[in-house]
């Protein structure tokens, strides 16, 4: 099923059925670091004294800066550099240091999945989906459904 584009530049999926919008300050960025390329979208909430209280992130490596649209990307456990991840903190900061990441592939899961949509030089567009576990003791699952983000670019 297609989903609609977010005509506002943000992040936006359901966690176990729950709504979560990231319109503030979303960013998305290419990056090369020892011969790897990163891309980088991500969007945090911030309170009213401007202290972030969420953030949500997705990475995604490759070996040359080939992020193209109608790519798929599989979402992997957190680890070396060139993994793919998703991370979602709730509520920053977490005193007790758990926040959400992409499925260390347990048997049988399903993985976490990122496709990008559209791509531009100003914005990149793209859908999300699959299983998160709560770090550090990746015992409690969360279902991550109708995922999609609308980022642009940080222009330098």
């Amino acid at each position: 099923n297609a989903q609609t584009a977010p005509t506002v530049p943000g992040l936006y999926f359901k966690i176990n059925g729950e709504l979560k919008e990231f319109k503030q300050y979303p960013v998305a960025s290419i990056n090369k670091f020892n011969n790897i390329y990163s891309l980088t979208i991500g969007a945090t909430i911030v309170d009213a004294k401007g202290k972030d209280v969420d953030g949500v992130s997705i990475n995604l490596f490759a070996a040359q800066n080939d992020f193209t649209a109608g790519k798929s990307y599989a979402v992997e456990n957190q680890g070396l550099n060139g993994k793919n991840t998703l991370e979602f903190h709730p509520k920053i900061p977490n005193e007790d240091g758990h926040f959400w990441i992409s499925s260390p592939g347990i048997a049988g899961q399903e993985q976490l999945a990122v496709t990008i949509t559209e791509l531009t030089d100003q914005y990149i567009k793209g859908t999300f989906s699959g299983n998160v576990f709560m770090f550090p003791e990746a015992a409690t699952k969360a279902t991550i459904t109708e995922g999609k983000f609308y980022v642009k670019f940080n222009q330098q």
